[in-house]
């Protein structure tokens, strides 16, 4: 029997509650971000502001970001699958939970993901144009 990687495992909207409610943490070379926790998922969304301003960072496009969390996966998992069809590793290893997302600036973000049982890790760009987010 082949694995399924589980689909719809990150309650994107609870995570939307907890970032607009979550405080944010200012570096003092000017970096911000912000540390949430919904059910077993643990995220930092790292997000640009301009060292020194008194104007709060927007949420806008992390709150997008978030909302879209769930098919973002989606995307992961079924790349995953398709590849341990094709490993000569067990299945097992390619087991990876979500760990950051980094948004390097309004039109760009990154999921880091890590290997629950192996230790090993990738990232996954997305890029924000014609209204939508796609995969890079």
């Amino acid at each position: 029997m082949e694995p399924r990687w589980i689909r719809g495992r990150y309650d994107a909207a609870a995570a939307a509650v907890a970032l607009r409610s979550a405080p944010v943490n200012v570096s003092p070379d000017g970096e911000c971000w912000i540390e949430i926790q919904v059910g077993e998922l643990d995220i930092e969304v790292w997000f640009p502001h301009e060292p020194g301003s008194s104007e709060a960072p927007s949420l806008d496009t992390a709150a997008s970001v978030i909302a879209q969390l769930t098919a973002f996966d989606d995307v992961i998992q079924a790349e995953l699958e398709e590849a341990s069809r094709v490993s000569v590793h067990e299945a097992k290893n390619f087991m990876f939970d979500l760990s950051t997302i980094v948004m390097n600036n309004d039109r760009e973000i990154t999921l880091s993901y890590i290997g629950s049982e192996v230790n090993s890790e990738f990232d996954v760009r997305f890029e924000h144009r014609d209204g939508a987010w796609h995969r890079v």
